[in-house]
């Protein structure tokens, strides 16, 4: 179980946004015991611009987990204009939601993603390997966009995905696959 929960500093505890997944660094990292005896760590990344996203997690860490978090740790310490083009700051909710999303779809073994802050203060994931392209960006709370091509079955699709995302996680599952096929050949 990972919980991903935004914290500003003039907002109460009773007010804050709890996001929960079913699966599953640059800032504050501490660990305890979790009901049920499982290790749990709580990672906590601060934003420029106020806030902080707090990590909760209550079993074992994805490989694809740590430099995800490294990244989006430095993107939320970019200031207003980090792009010289008047780019906004990057909203911690957008971290959250994209944590959220990530812990919801990847697999354990899915490459982590490249992650690119966008000039109106978003997050965007990509994956460009193992002859898939795959790019997600957040355009609304509870909203991606998702492009992905996979050349090795001549497939294309764009969309919006809100609610069902179980088509980006078989997306995510194949890119996995391939790259656990790749490293299996490697091995061998």
């Amino acid at each position: 179980m990972v919980t991903v929960v935004v914290q500003r500093p003039d907002q109460d505890e009773g007010t804050q946004v709890d996001r929960r997944a079913g699966r599953g660094a640059d800032g504050a990292s501490k660990r305890s015991e979790a009901p049920g005896g499982a290790l749990a760590r709580r990672i906590e990344l601060n934003a420029v611009g106020g806030g902080t996203v707090v990590i909760e997690l209550e079993e074992n860490e994805p490989a694809w987990l740590a430099p995800t978090l490294r990244t989006l740790a430095e993107i939320l310490q970019l200031r207003p204009d980090w792009d010289s083009y008047g780019a906004r700051i990057i909203d911690p909710d957008a971290v959250a939601d994209a944590l959220t999303l990530l812990t919801e779809t990847m697999h354990m073994h899915t490459p982590p993603p490249i992650i690119s802050p966008t000039n109106r203060g978003g997050i965007q994931l990509e994956w460009h390997t193992r002859g898939i392209d795959l790019e997600i960006e957040r355009t609304a709370p509870d909203r991606v966009h998702v492009f992905c091509e996979d050349d090795r079955h001549g497939t294309e699709w764009e969309g919006d995905l809100s609610v069902d995302f179980s088509r980006l996680s078989g997306y995510l599952a194949e890119l996995a696959r391939r790259d656990q096929e790749l490293a299996g050949r490697s091995l061998g």
